[in-house]
């Protein structure tokens, strides 16, 4: 279960989605869905208070803006960061997750 939510996590960031897979307060996921189930929610929560903790402060920005939906552009312009950067930012983002979930054994 946690091992799903971390591919959700990372498919979501690596795609760029207006789609919020973490967002535990919609009902936007499908009735029956594995997502939708209480111990996946609780998985998801405990995996984003843990890469809360771990993440600085701008990175933790730079994934809220990602998870709301934003795409590569609107971060470059939210954070007044050139297009390029805010792809680099992304990647490393992307990469410290990895290696956090991959260090906890998920991955």
């Amino acid at each position: 279960m946690v091992r799903r939510c971390a591919y959700d996590l990372l498919g979501e960031i690596s795609r760029h989605s207006r789609e919020v897979p973490l967002n535990l307060t919609t009902s936007d996921v499908e009735p029956g869905s594995s997502t939708n189930s209480p111990e996946a929610m609780f998985a998801a929560a405990e995996m984003r208070a843990e890469l809360t903790k771990t993440l600085t402060e701008d990175e933790n920005r730079l994934l809220d803006l990602l998870l709301d939906g934003f795409t590569t552009e609107e971060i470059a312009q939210r954070l007044g960061i050139s297009y390029d950067s805010s792809g680099v930012r992304l990647h490393r983002l992307r990469g410290k997750i990895r290696k956090l979930l991959t260090d906890k054994g998920i991955f």
